[in-house]
Formats: structure tokens, C-alpha cells, sequence
């Protein structure tokens, strides 16, 4: 019996790249660290352009499931090791798993908004996160807050990415567009509020992004405010006094907003086994090569790796990489001779 490939994580690169090698014949077997697979998909909302995530979630694990595909949950890769027959897993009960190869799919975390003290997350009941908001309303498709009482709501860009003193120098990719279509779901949800967006800089590339972007300004009235917020803070009923600068026009600014939306960036985990470098821009990311053609390659040559567990990619980037990576290592299994 020919002995299966690992797919290490569940989310959207590491479902692409186990559909890829199920189709290229392969037997795979995908190990996820939670309770559940699908990764951020499982808690998500709406992606862009609100589309649902539960629906794609149900796109790349039918076919899976459809094939008998085994799902190890709940456990955690330790430590790989390349061996004779092929590679090593060690998981964290303990049990060793003998595969060909793998492909490393481990996505991203998403920035501990605790870390700016000056926004208050934690301590405001008022702040939350982007991904707050995405897994209330995934949850019961609204928040907490009753339409009449709502009249602001803020919208801070660039929470933990583009920050030297949050470590993080790098674009997180995808928090803009998100901070676009949340900001029309809050439109939606509460249509009498005025929405503000606060950003430094406006990363519009995808397709569909900008005319999103002029969308939300002329169908739905969301404003977009140049400028990094100073601070937040909560006065005694519970709103939020923000403080910040228009610096297209140079006009301090103070506002009182109901509640406050954090655009959480996205980090890495450096895997030591699987890259001993650090990248240049001191991210946690796994590095990997800048050569074009060989960039899903690890320093094991019968693992590759795909998706955020590289550095910020979006939902689309992120299945065409796991492609990729699956292709990558059966370019690989098929040129050792004996394999």
C-alpha cells in the first residue's frame, strides 16, 4: 500500500493543495490543529465580494469528504523529519505519522489587538475586532447593538501591520478591502449611522477592490478619513472618544463614536525545521525562496509550503498557492527514482 501525503492545516490553502493531490492521485491525509477544519473559513462571515466563507468551506471539503479523505483534528505537528521511506510527522500525542511528503499549510494569526494599549481593546466593551465582527455575524447574522441606538461607527485601518512599534513593518494585504465590505455591512445592519473609515493608506489592488471602495462612498455613504488614530477612550456612557487628524486637510479631530471596529493585520509562526532564516522584514512568516520558480520549497525537499503561513495573502492567492505546492511536491515525488 502506498503511503499517504500530509497536508498540515485546514484553511483554504491546505484543502486546495489536498483536492490538488487527490486529483493528481495521491492519497492525502490533512492534520488540523482545532476542533474543526477550514480554518479562518469556519468563523468567517462574508469574503469578499460577500460571497460566504461557509460556502467555500462546503466547496473545498466536499470532495474530500466525498473521497474519504482522513481529517486528523485536534492535533498539532511538532517536529518533521525526513526518513528512508519518506518523511516523519511527529504530532504533539505523541504519535509518529509516516508520509512521502507534505505540504505545510498553516496559515496566519490574526494580531492581539491587546497589544495597542492606546485603543483600549479588552478594556473598552465597545472596541472589538474585524474578526469579532465577522464571527457575530456568522454566528447570528447581527450584532449586539439595536439600529436606533447606533449613530457612529468607527473604522481604524492598520491595526498591527505598518507599525514599527507593534514589530510589524509589512502590509497585511487583505485588512483595506475588508474594512470596505465591513463597513458596507454595517450600513446595512444600521442604515440611519454614519460610518467612518480611518486609514493611512488606501491598498486597493484586487479586482472589483477600487469599484467596492466607490461604492461603499457614493451608494452607501461610508466616509474614508486620512489619518492614523492617537488614541480611545471611553467616557461614562460607555461611548468611545476617538482622536485623530485629517492629514489631507490638516485639521485635528475629535469624534464620538458608538462602537469602534480594529482592522487586525495578520502574523506568522517561524518554523525552525522548515526555514532557519529570518525574514528581512523581521516578520514571524516562514521564509521561503525569492527565486520565482521555486518559492513553495522548505529546506526538507519532500515538504512545501503554501498560503499565510508565508506572509499575508488573500483568500484567492491562498488556494492558488496550495495548488501550487501540491504540484511542487509531486514534481518532486515522481523524479526520485524508486518513489
Amino acid at each position: 500500500m502506498q503511503l499517504p501525503v500530509a497536508v498540515i492545516g485546514s484553511g483554504p490553502a491546505g484543502l486546495s493543495a489536498a483536492n490538488a493531490l487527490l486529483m493528481l492521485g495521491y492519497q492525502p491525509v490533512v492534520i488540523e490543529k482545532e476542533k474543526v477544519t477550514g480554518g479562518k473559513l469556519s468563523r468567517w462571515y462574508q469574503l469578499f465580494p460577500f460571497a460566504r466563507a461557509t460556502e467555500l468551506q462546503h466547496q473545498l471539503t466536499s470532495p474530500l469528504e466525498k473521497a474519504s479523505v482522513k481529517m486528523i483534528t485536534e492535533t498539532e505537528v511538532q517536529k518533521l523529519k525526513m526518513i528512508e521511506d519518506g518523511l516523519e510527522i511527529k504530532t504533539s500525542s505523541g504519535e509518529k505519522i509516516i508520509t512521502r511528503g507534505a505540504v505545510w499549510a498553516s496559515g496566519f494569526t490574526e494580531f492581539d489587538a491587546h497589544r495597542k494599549e492606546e485603543y483600549g481593546y479588552g478594556l473598552y466593551k465597545n472596541v472589538l475586532t474585524s474578526a469579532d465582527v465577522e464571527e457575530m455575524l456568522a454566528k447570528d447574522g447581527k450584532l449586539s447593538y439595536e439600529p436606533k441606538e447606533v449613530k457612529r461607527i468607527g473604522i481604524l485601518h492598520c491595526v498591527g501591520s505598518r507599525d514599527e512599534k507593534a514589530g510589524n513593518t509589512y502590509c497585511s494585504k487583505v485588512c483595506c478591502i475588508c474594512a470596505v465590505k465591513q463597513a458596507i455591512e454595517m450600513k446595512k445592519l444600521y442604515p440611519e449611522a454614519e460610518i467612518f473609515n480611518f486609514y493611512m493608506d488606501l491598498r486597493l489592488f484586487g479586482k472589483g477592490y477600487e469599484e467596492l471602495y466607490r461604492e461603499a462612498q457614493m451608494d452607501w455613504q461610508v466616509n474614508f478619513i486620512r489619518g492614523r488614530v492617537s488614541e480611545l477612550a471611553e467616557d461614562q456612557q460607555k461611548k468611545i472618544k476617538l482622536k485623530t487628524e485629517d492629514t489631507l486637510t490638516g485639521t485635528p479631530m475629535k469624534m464620538t463614536l458608538d462602537f469602534v471596529i480594529l482592522m487586525v493585520g495578520m502574523e506568522g509562526k517561524r518554523i525552525p525545521f522548515l526555514s532557519e532564516e529570518t525574514n528581512a522584514d523581521g516578520s514571524e512568516f516562514i521564509a521561503y525562496s525569492e527565486d520565482f520558480i521555486t518559492e513553495n520549497q522548505t529546506r526538507l525537499p519532500n515538504v512545501m509550503i503554501a498560503g499565510a503561513c508565508k506572509g499575508p495573502v488573500t483568500v484567492m492567492d491562498a488556494i492558488n498557492d496550495g495548488k501550487s505546492a501540491a504540484l511542487a511536491l509531486h514534481q518532486y515525488l515522481t523524479s526520485q527514482p524508486g518513489k
